[in-house]
């Protein structure tokens, strides 16, 4: 999982700095406490109109910002903040080939030596900013599945949430999961970036133990595969925004429709 998040202000497609992480809460619920899902139709013009503005806010919020004031004494976490949020948004608007001391430099205000102060290189920068971002990606999903009744729907309602996070948040999710340039930091189940991973892991390892799945592998190798059906999803809505694609939620009930009662009669 060789990818990384970004901007913790930009966390979302809107442009904006009103509210700067509502995105990452789940959808409100509708008047009778259900989350309200709107039609295919509806959901494709909603990505796409979230697309064109998050391309308009990368341009616009990285152009033409005020030289930074001098930091007083003892607000050096603070800068730290503003360099990775800089970091964020150069990786979402350019890739990791738009990072560089320089161009951080310029979106903060501050000159280099500043940043070395917090920063030996670039690949640290670009490291802090996909581990903070990484973290609130799994702020995200386990705020999804929280209130599930059992393990089962625990992992039904994380895919939700997984799936909703990469159709609101797009940019984010290319740097996170779909792009080979940002961090190659080793990945293991002990690192911040494997720990939706590790969740789902726990989620069916539990509901193998409650009896609603059947251990047919073990759950690192079953979480795996979810995650790959999951992330399959993701990527395609992504990469494919003019599709029909049906509402998340539908594509998530027939695929544990799949997985639970299987696409061939064998009996």
């Amino acid at each position: 999982m060789n990818r990384r998040l970004t901007h913790p202000h930009l966390m979302t497609d809107t442009a904006g700095g009103d509210a700067p992480d509502s995105d990452l809460q789940p959808p409100s619920p509708g008047a009778d406490g259900a989350p309200v899902v709107d039609g295919a139709t509806h959901e494709r013009h909603e990505r796409h109109e979230r697309h064109d503005r998050h391309d308009h806010a990368n341009v616009v919020s990285l152009a033409g910002r005020p030289r930074r004031v001098r930091a007083r004494r003892g607000e050096g976490d603070r800068l730290r903040d503003e360099i990775i949020d800089a970091v964020e948004a150069l990786l979402i608007a350019h890739g990791a080939d738009g990072v560089s001391i320089r161009a951080v430099g310029g979106v903060v205000g501050v000159t280099a030596p500043s940043i070395y102060r917090h920063f030996n290189d670039k690949e640290e920068m670009v490291h802090a900013a996909c581990q903070r971002a990484f973290d609130r990606f799994d702020a995200y999903l386990i705020d999804g599945s929280k209130s599930a009744a059992n393990p089962l729907e625990a992992i039904h309602a994380t895919a939700i949430a997984y799936l909703r996070f990469a159709d609101a948040n797009p940019s984010q999710y290319r740097v996170l999961f779909m792009s080979e340039d940002t961090d190659q930091h080793k990945h293991d189940l002990g690192s911040t970036e494997m720990k939706g991973l590790v969740h789902i892991v726990e989620q069916v390892s539990a509901a193998i133990d409650a009896g609603f799945v059947q251990r047919i592998a073990e759950p690192l190798e079953l979480a795996l595969m979810l995650w790959s059906m999951v992330h399959g999803i993701a990527a395609l809505r992504i990469s494919m925004p003019d599709f029909a694609w049906p509402p998340i939620e539908t594509q998530a009930n027939l695929m544990f429709a799949m997985l639970a009662h299987g696409m061939c009669d064998v009996g």
